[in-house]
């Protein structure tokens, strides 16, 4: 019988081949592995990315205990898969591996890089370096020995000559490939994807050459104590040399002065300003049963928060996001609550510096047309300045409707969530009547639109309360209309109350959002109320978080199951599907949604760091009852 190894395994081979063959050199024998940037110092200091996954026996473990992965390997989506040729073929394959070194691959990855994996990258066009920390290196030797036979095989088998050749460097050897080239000293071995980076790494494992390396760089051992200082075990830890990038130039979004997209400055500015002048910023990921967070960390300086992007910083660098509004959770979910620090009015102001010359001239011709639409006054500082500084978005987890049942729509329609844009007016008494003035003047013209199409014009009810005013509009529900429009999921609607000003999509979700009572004075996060120590929240206190932004990812899943129908349509369209084959693609894709429970996002500072940090909470799996185990 034939023995095909396969290509997915001849990276394997490959790397054992590689610790077989060896690399002899002075430095060979004990090294010291508890020193964290030893691969550093193999890698020179203009690295742009610096990937270390210190424990790989630990993360593989957690992979394969894992109770989300399991659900996974359940799905519909997935389990026929895994009866297919190719992942049988990959299980024969491995089997054959794990036979010829004597041990299953969780042992062998213990073996092979019990001390750590490091991939980086280089500056010029595919150039990587990847590091193999092993346990034991008696242990690899043998192991390579085992897998030679194997290689030789399939070379064989394959009618060719090995793809392999070994060149002397003098008192080394080193393993060149087809597009990649290998060297080992001792437990190290290294990994890359051209000649000269691995003989580079070559000279450093003999010592020959140890000067301007990564580990050397300040800014390197900087970033990798920050990122520990919280957690000294993250799954893995990403360096990005900020500095190198910019200078080889493969990120243009941190070298521009300016912007060319105004909805980005105004989401990610500030994050984008710090980055363009840190030196480096750096990355860790936690696994856990219950989640996936990620933390990215970078300096955090007052010099770079003064000026135009004050607007994004807040006054001393200190912003701080309003409090979500404590919806009644009692007259439905919410899909959506984004909270973040934005004086829209310097946003506004400052556009000669903040975006090209192009973008500014659009800006300046909007300018015109919004202040004929709020009576001349200057849209700027005038109507965007008339906010505190600070914006949230919230979006229902019901659809919008102007049918006064909603469960009369019919199902095919598209059932949009009602969402609103919420803030807090400086001078309400001042500000009312301009935008209820400007509020009606904008629905004028939708309706103007709307009556061009052939489509049902909005009623806009418009009244004066004590403490503001209600503008809500309503499409009068003819008896033969046409209900799978979605103009029947709108109700665009304005109220201002005690200065907070809501504007939406769907009049009942901006009353509820308005009758809502004041929130807290911070923002919270599911993160920040567990608190371990007081020294852990006196750290807390002095952070001040710019954004946050959460999604009840269940309540997302259940709107899309509402759309279902729509889904499949799209999928019949744009993949030329049939409705069975389209519902079942849609029915896999929202059962593999559902193993999400919440995602959480925010951006927060402290006088040193600047820190964005999300969060995946995962969907706790139900467990069997014994006959779903035996079926």
């Amino acid at each position: 019988m034939r023995v095909q190894v396969g290509q997915w395994r001849w990276l394997l081979l490959f790397l054992l081949l590689a610790m077989w063959i060896g690399v002899e050199s002075p430095a060979r024998g004990k090294h010291d592995d508890s020193d964290p940037t030893k691969p550093a110092a193999l890698l020179p200091d203009d690295t742009l990315l610096y990937l270390d996954v210190p424990a790989p026996e630990r993360l593989v473990q957690k992979l394969l205990q894992h109770p989300t992965v399991a659900a996974v390997l359940e799905l519909d989506a997935v389990k026929p898969n895994l009866r297919g040729p190719q992942f049988m073929a990959f299980k024969a394959g491995l089997a054959l591996v794990e036979a010829s070194l004597g041990a299953e691959w969780p042992a062998l990855v213990a073996d092979l890089s019990g001390n750590g994996i490091v991939v980086a990258a280089l500056p010029g066009e595919n150039r990587f370096v990847a590091i193999l920390q092993a346990r034991d290196e008696g242990r690899l030797k043998k192991a390579a020995e085992s897998l030679l036979n194997l290689s030789a095989m399939e070379a064989r088998n394959q009618g060719g000559q090995p793809p392999w050749r070994i060149e002397e460097r003098g008192t080394a050897k080193i393993a060149i490939f087809d597009g990649f080239a290998m060297v080992r000293s001792g437990t190290l071995l290294a990994l890359a994807t051209r000649v000269d980076d691995a003989e580079a790494v070559l000279k450093r494992m003999s010592g020959t050459d140890r000067a301007d390396t990564l580990a050397a760089s300040s800014a390197f051992q900087a970033s990798l104590q920050n990122a520990k200082r919280d957690d000294d075990s993250p799954d893995a830890v990403l360096w990005v040399n900020l500095e190198k990038i910019r200078a080889a130039g493969v990120a243009p979004a941190l070298t521009q002065a300016v912007s060319d997209n105004p909805a980005a400055e105004l989401v990610f500015g500030g994050v984008l300003a710090t980055l363009g002048t840190n030196a480096a910023a750096t990355t860790t990921l936690h696994l856990s049963d219950s989640a996936l967070r990620l933390e990215a960390t970078t300096d955090y300086r007052l010099d770079q928060v003064q000026g135009p992007r004050e607007y994004w910083f807040g006054v001393d660098g200190r912003s701080e996001a309003p409090a979500w509004i404590p919806a009644n959770s009692d007259l439905g979910p919410t899909a959506m609550q984004l909270s973040s620090y934005r004086d829209l009015g310097q946003w506004w102001l400052n556009k000669e510096l903040l975006f090209t010359d192009s973008v500014v001239a659009d800006l300046v011709q909007a300018d015109s047309q919004l202040s004929t639409v709020f009576g001349g006054l200057d849209f700027g500082g005038e109507v965007l300045g008339a906010f505190e500084p600070g914006v949230q978005i919230l979006v229902s987890g019901q659809p919008g409707s102007n049918v006064a049942n909603a469960s009369e729509q019919n199902q095919g329609s598209l059932q949009i969530p009602g969402f609103a844009i919420v803030g807090q007016l400086r001078e309400p008494r001042q500000m009312t009547r301009r935008f209820k003035v400007a509020f009606q003047s904008v629905m004028g013209f939708v309706n103007l639109g709307l009556a061009q199409g052939g489509l049902p014009q909005y009623d806009v009810d418009t009244q004066t309360i004590e403490g503001g005013c209600e503008c809500l509009s309503r499409i009068w529900v003819e008896d033969e209309a046409d209900l799978e429009s979605p103009v029947y999921s709108f109700s665009p609607s304005l109220i201002i109350k005690d200065g907070r000003f809501v504007l939406g999509s769907d009049a009942a979700w901006v009353r509820r959002l308005s009758d809502s009572p004041s929130p807290a004075a911070k923002v919270a996060t599911g993160s920040d109320s567990d608190e371990p120590d007081s020294k852990t929240s006196e750290a807390h206190e002095s952070r001040h978080i710019n954004t946050s932004l959460r999604l009840d990812w269940q309540v997302v899943v259940g709107l899309l199951r509402m759309n279902r129908d729509t889904l499949v349509a799209q999928n019949m369209i744009e993949n030329g599907n049939s409705r069975t084959t389209a519902g079942k693609e849609v029915d896999q894709l929202l059962q593999g949604l559902e193993l999400i429970s919440r995602v959480d996002f925010k951006i927060e500072t402290d006088p040193e760091q600047m820190r964005l940090i999300g969060q995946i909470d995962l969907a706790q799996p139900q467990a069997k009852t014994p006959s779903e185990e035996q079926r």
